[in-house]
């Protein structure tokens, strides 16, 4: 009895042999029952063969059959056989289809297998002949999941992928291409899934998910429909709120949110604040990131408050995906307690010191408050030579410090009069002193740069460029192209890079992924197919940007 017990055990457990040679040949299927094209089929299962024993694991997460049947088929296991039982009778007059996915391994190396293996078979006299392809451009595109939808009269506009199984599934290759064959003729609704659940459902919040531009007509190879692309996102339908509103002092306060709140700078009208007590407005002066904690804002006010009971109101405020923030009322204690703040540097470009300073580029000056526009600053060669800048203040807490194009490898210095920089709300200065900056500037030799331009029906919306760094930790630049679709790069240093596009048609500019119900298409987005290679004291130009990349 123990040792029947002992090789039961043994049986239970599916492990790889010992000892050998290595194995380096990938599992393929040698044979299949029914063969590949079979019409008229009456079986309740499928028989397939491998050269070799795989692993089961592997294969039952590998395993796919559209259309989808109801139930979970049972796995019936001999040697290097399969056999795939059906859990209820076939329905008539379909096409099915049995894939393999490239996931699956064999048992001794856990080596893959070669790309994934499809068997197609019908109840019918006939197979379906309808072809679907596309690809899904992702950093990890491999085991995407494509849902498709056949769609009958009215079903459109119920359809939710989160609620409604798919007819038919398969998944994406290494590369991110998929293709969807022997499906039955007629318009289907696509979408691209990284179904982590393993359940062909879309799991909001939880999964990936790749909205289509519009619905597809599949019918045969010879009227197969442009090939589908995708980019995937993680859905946020979580309405932001106000975490925590506390008075700093008499004339600031700050507002915590539960995450990033667009648009910023608010809209005039959209902070409001009021003295519970009689009503009575206190005008908003600026809005400004806090320095302190997560997705917050200091709000300063153009009169102080008092101590006591105030109603914050908030409107027209909401996420970059679009949810709306709760507009009910808050509700904090004022503070008597006076502004004693004055200004500090958040960022200083170029930093003290530094070395190969872009010839072209702008200096930059950000503060921790709200300053007065009337910040002197002097810029010096190494000789003593004082060069014109021009200041630009495109808000309160940011200087901007434009200048003629600087000599290559030179010596210069920036010098601040910190007492002009003034609080706009203590009027108390930085300090009582001069702040002079040394740094070096660059060669331009080491940079080169990028043109193209967008072409065919682009130009709907406003084109958005990003150029990415392939090595360089990813490094961006950004520009938008000008009204006849031409764009620039100005001084990109030598490297291989990546370029990204979206069309901005809802002008708000960021990126609109859609939405999968109600159906939303998302704007058109693209990759450029090539990697570019810059080299310095080039131009790379001629790069086409199409929709249809």
């Amino acid at each position: 009895m123990i040792l029947a017990a002992l090789l039961c055990a043994s049986c239970a457990t599916q492990r790889p042999p010992e000892g050998g040679p290595a194995d380096s040949e990938a599992p393929y299927v040698r044979n299949s029952t029914p063969a590949p094209g079979t019409v008229n089929f009456r079986g309740r299962s499928v028989v397939i063969e491998f050269n070799e024993r795989v692993d089961k694991r592997s294969f039952d997460e590998a395993l796919h059959i559209s259309p989808l049947l109801d139930g979970k088929p049972e796995l019936d296991w001999s040697a290097r056989e399969v056999e795939v039982l059906f859990p209820d009778e076939l329905p008539d007059d379909k096409t099915i289809v049995i894939t393999v996915g490239s996931n699956l391994k064999d048992l001794r190396a856990g080596n893959a297998m070669n790309g994934s293996w499809q068997l197609a078979f019908s109840t019918g006299d006939s197979l379906d002949a309808g072809m679907i392809e596309g690809s899904v451009s992702d950093a990890k595109p491999a085991g995407i999941s494509v849902f498709a939808y056949l769609l009958h009269e009215g079903r459109g506009d119920t359809l939710d992928p989160a609620r409604h199984r798919p007819d038919y599934v398969v998944r994406t290759g290494d590369d991110g291409r998929f293709r969807l064959s022997y499906l039955r003729e007629g318009w289907y609704r696509v979408f691209a899934v990284r179904d982590n659940l393993n359940n062909q459902l879309y799991d909001v919040e939880a999964d990936e998910i790749g909205i289509p531009a519009g619905d597809v007509f599949a019918a045969d190879s010879s009227r197969m429909p442009s090939a589908l692309r995708f980019t995937l996102h993680r859905e946020d339908t979580t309405a932001p709120f106000v975490q925590r509103v506390q008075a700093v002092n008499m004339r600031q306060f700050r507002i915590a949110f539960s995450e990033d709140v667009q648009p910023f700078p608010p809209p005039s009208g959209s902070v409001a604040l009021y003295d519970s007590a009689d009503g009575t407005p206190l005008p908003v002066h600026s809005v400004h990131r806090a320095l302190q904690g997560r997705h917050s804002w200091d709000v300063f006010l153009a009169q102080p408050m008092r101590e006591g009971r105030f109603r914050l109101q908030l409107d027209s405020l909401g996420d970059a995906a679009g949810n709306p923030l709760r507009a009910e009322a808050q509700y904090f204690d004022g503070s008597a307690l006076p502004d004693t703040g004055r200004p500090a540097f958040l960022e200083i470009f170029p930093k003290d010191g530094a070395q190969g300073v872009p010839t072209d580029s702008v200096f930059l000056l950000r503060f921790s408050r709200p300053v007065r526009p009337d910040v002197s600053v002097r810029l010096l060669d190494s000789t003593g030579k004082e060069l014109p800048v021009t200041i630009l203040q495109p808000d309160m807490t940011r200087v901007e410090i434009a200048h003629p194009v600087l000599d290559e490898a030179a010596a210069y210095r920036l010098c601040l009069d910190l007492a002009s920089i003034r609080d706009e709300i203590t009027d108390r200065a930085m300090a009582d002193t001069l702040y002079c900056l040394p740094f070096t500037s660059g060669k331009a030799g080491n940079f080169g740069s990028v043109s193209g331009s967008f072409a065919g029906d682009s130009l709907r919306g406003v084109p958005h460029i990003t150029l990415r760094d392939v090595k360089d930790g990813g490094t961006e630049r950004h520009t938008v192209a000008d009204s006849s679709g031409r764009f620039s790069f100005p001084r990109v240093p030598e490297g291989q890079y990546k370029i990204e596009a979206f069309l901005d048609l809802d002008s708000n500019g960021r990126y609109s992924p859609g939405r999968a119900r109600p159906l939303l298409a998302p704007e058109p987005f693209l990759r450029y197919k090539d990697t570019l290679r810059v080299r310095a004291r080039w131009e790379t130009g001629g790069v086409k940007l199409r929709t249809n990349e």
